[in-house]
Formats: C-alpha cells, sequence, structure tokens
C-alpha cells in the first residue's frame, strides 16, 4: 500500500513520499534517528496549496514538520501502530505523516512530551495551545498521562494569581482533565476569590516528582523513571525560587502543615525575620499554651499536630512578609542563606529533641491527652502508603541484586537523626546509605 488515509481524511501515511525542498516551514529534529517525519498542515488559507504525502494537492499550508522516532509513536498512538501494522511497516521504514490541525505548537508540545523532552520553548504555550495538544492525543489515540508530566508544570509558570477569569476557568477544566486535583482546588479557590489558603499553596501549584518507591528503584536498580510516571507531587522551580529546593522534604507534608487550621489569635506576635530566627518552637508553643488558658480554655488545649501547623504558618508569613517582599532575596547568595534559615526554622518543632519530648509527654498528662495527640507524624505520612514503598526486585533471579532493606532503612535513619538545621532527605540518605553499604561488601 503506498499510503494510508484515515476516515476522516485528516491523517495521511506514506512510505513513498519524498518532500519537497525549499518550503517555507521549519522543521524540528525532535527524535534521535528518528524515521517518521510528521508535518502537520492547516486548510483555513484557501489562496495557497500544497502537495500531501498521498500525492493530492489541498488548499493550505504547511505549519510545521518534525522529524520524530518511529519506535516511541508507534507504542504511545493506537492511530499510528495500527497504520504501521496493516502496512507491515518496520521502526526504520522512512514513512511520512500529514496531519491536519491548527496549531503548531500543539503538535510540538505532545512529540516533545512523548520523547520526555520537556523545555522553556513547550512551557511557553497559551491555553487554546495546551488544549490543543489535548486534543491532538485524542486524535491519534494517546493516553492523556503522557501528558500529564508538561502539563503540571506549564500551569506553575501561568503566574495563575493574575491570570483572567475564561483563562483560569479553562485552566482548571484541564485540571479536572488530566486528574490533578490540588491545581483544580488551587484554581477552584482564586476563581472563586477565595484566598484563604495561604500563598504559598495557592499559587505555586506542584509539580510531578518521583516517589520514595521510585526513588528507590533508580538508586537501587538502576531503572528509568519517565516523567509522566512520576507518582508523587514535588516543589515546582518558582516556589524553590521563593523558598528554596524544599522547606520540608515531600510537598504533601508541607501542603498539611500550611492547610492544617490553627487558631490564628493564640499565636504571638513576631515582628520580624530575625525575631523569629530568634524565637525557639517550645517559647511560640508555651505562649499558645498561656493564650489559651487565660482567653480560650473553653476551646481545649492545642495539640500537636495544630501547633507545628501553627508554628510552620507563623515561619512561612514572616518569611513572606519580611523576606521574600525585601531586594535581599533578589541576590542569590542572600536567598541561599535564607532558604537555609527556613528549613532551619520549620525544623524547631522536633527540636531540642529532648525538652520537645518532655514537654509533649508532660502536656499530655496535664490535660489527659492521647498518645495520638502528642506522636510526630513521620516524613511523608501523607503520601500514599504503597509510594512509600522499596521497590522490589526482579522475580528472575540473578536480574537485580539482593538488597536488605531493614538494615539500609536503619542505615537511613540513623544518617538523617538529630540534625537540627536541615534533615537529610530521604533521596540523599538512600543514596548515602546504599554507598555504605555496597562499600561494606
Amino acid at each position: 500500500m503506498a499510503f494510508n488515509t484515515d476516515s476522516s481524511n485528516k491523517i495521511t501515511f506514506s512510505a513513498t513520499f519524498v518532500p519537497l525542498l525549499g518550503n517555507d516551514f521549519p522543521i524540528r529534529n525532535i527524535g534521535q534517528s528518528g524515521c517518521l517525519g510528521i508535518r502537520i498542515y492547516d486548510t483555513s488559507r484557501t489562496h495557497v496549496q500544497f502537495r500531501r504525502c498521498d500525492g493530492s494537492f489541498l488548499p493550505g499550508d504547511i505549519l510545521g514538520a518534525f522529524v520524530v522516532s518511529a519506535k516511541i509513536l508507534f507504542f504511545s498512538s493506537a492511530h499510528i501502530n495500527k497504520v504501521y501494522t496493516d502496512n507491515g511497516w518496520e521502526e526504520e521504514t522512512r514513512v511520512f505523516a500529514d496531519i491536519e490541525f491548527g496549531s503548531r505548537k500543539s503538535a510540538e508540545i505532545l512529540l516533545n512530551a512523548l520523547h520526555n523532552i520537556y523545555n522553556e520553548e513547550v512551557y511557553s504555550a497559551d491555553l487554546a495551545e495546551a488544549q490543543g495538544a489535548f486534543k491532538l492525543a485524542q486524535i491519534l489515540g494517546i493516553n492523556q498521562a503522557k501528558l500529564k508530566y508538561w502539563f503540571f508544570m506549564w500551569l506553575t509558570k501561568q503566574n495563575v494569581h493574575h491570570l483572567d477569569e475564561d483563562v483560569l476557568q479553562g485552566c482548571l477544566e484541564l485540571c479536572n482533565y488530566i486528574n490533578h486535583p490540588v491545581g483544580a482546588a488551587c484554581l477552584g479557590m482564586l476563581v472563586k476569590n477565595d484566598e484563604t489558603v495561604h500563598i504559598s499553596i495557592l499559587s505555586f501549584p506542584p509539580i510531578l516528582a518521583k516517589s520514595f518507591r521510585q526513588h528507590s528503584a533508580v538508586i537501587l536498580f538502576k531503572r528509568i523513571v519517565n516523567p509522566h510516571e512520576y507518582e508523587s507531587l514535588g516543589y515546582s522551580p518558582a516556589f524553590q525560587h521563593e523558598f528554596g529546593d524544599g522547606p520540608v522534604e515531600y510537598y504533601s507534608d508541607f501542603k498539611r502543615l500550611m492547610t492544617t487550621p490553627f487558631r490564628k489569635d493564640h499565636s504571638p506576635n513576631v515582628k520580624c525575620w530575625e525575631d523569629l530566627c530568634n524565637t525557639q518552637f517550645l517559647n511560640f508553643a508555651k505562649a499558645v499554651d498561656d493564650k489559651q488558658r487565660r482567653f480560650y480554655s473553653h476551646l481545649g488545649p492545642v495539640w500537636r499536630d495544630e501547633m507545628e501547623a501553627g508554628w510552620a504558618q507563623k515561619v512561612i508569613d514572616t518569611y513572606c512578609n519580611d523576606v521574600v517582599s525585601s531586594t535581599q532575596i533578589s541576590r542569590p547568595a542572600e536567598r541561599k542563606e535564607f532558604h537555609l534559615q527556613l528549613c532551619a526554622n520549620l525544623r524547631k518543632r522536633f527540636h531540642p529533641a529532648k525538652k520537645v519530648h518532655r514537654y509533649w509527654t508532660t502536656k499530655m498528662a496535664e490535660y489527659g491527652g492521647t498518645m495520638a495527640d502528642i506522636k510526630r507524624k513521620k516524613n511523608g505520612c501523607d503520601e500514599k502508603p504503597e509510594h512509600m514503598q522499596w521497590a522490589q526486585a526482579a522475580t528472575q533471579p540473578g536480574m537485580e541484586l539482593d538488597v536488605d532493606f531493614v538494615g539500609l532503612g536503619e542505615l537511613m535513619s540513623s544518617l538523617q537523626m538529630n540534625n537540627e538545621e536541615k534533615e537529610l532527605t530521604d533521596e540523599n540518605a538512600m543514596v548515602l546509605a546504599f554507598g555504605e553499604m555496597q562499600h561494606q561488601t
């Protein structure tokens, strides 16, 4: 078969077509050693025409052309898979495809995402071009999840706090479409002008990130995890610019701290960032307890989850009001120092460890609380349980090395313990612990 055209006559394939030279459209090489050439054409301009790969001349013009990996498109697109199978084409067969679609940028977004290529160019799309990428994926029978990493990142670059209502609503619809509940919740509040959630959550939607399980798969077994497969949520580049790589390791923990209700009228006054840096968590907690006893005894004591959230919110509020708003943070060296201070202040809720432990056990005894009221939450406690498990070795003997997960976990905990300034992340602790175990063997 020389060529194949779908029933709607919008997509045409050919293994014999040779494109004419000298066309005025850009050609992008996306896939290494690509054997599939894709042209995007538009028929809205009727005063010009072009030659389609089936030999016919159509009114309209070529918007852009791409050379991509046939293997990637073959396994990603149900439509392209069928065409290759029906024609008996191999991955190495030089094939050309013409697709009628009104946006070169939308095609570029989709094709780059399929090849795991992410750059500022594909993030510069407007809402219509973003919507177009999902529409083209649907036309080609491509799983929409392939665009998930790109979309999460694209959304963070939209400056959501300043979008007009129509664009905000369109972004919200895409969040619901691609299953981005945190992004949808943030945009939903902005649509309603509800700014009760802290700006650090509302204005900085999260991106996709590797889960603990996926980190262990990469570190222990050297597996490849593609970005669209990431299971967890992480901090966006815009967030990291303001607040550092991560005030706490897991985004889900940060979100819990910033959204747990805290009786702000209990909170003691802190004048500026310097004052906060000189304030200990226990001083804050005891000041809250004093206000509670004197003015709000009918509301009952403030237990650990709420107290730690109150401290975290006080830290972030003071940081936003006194540091982010100042010119100092615009200088990289000072910004890095402030980021370290932010992490250290948030970790004060655990230190000095013995005094903090004594404070909570004494409070439990005084107010008749339970262990649940004073128990410290583990890092990643709000992640899905299966995402916090170790990746499992291959079932075939000899395929991947055996790992002493119990010993590795204990060594990680030892490396992370009692660091008052900035605790090693699970990922970094895993790298160090696994390296040490390998060295010992």
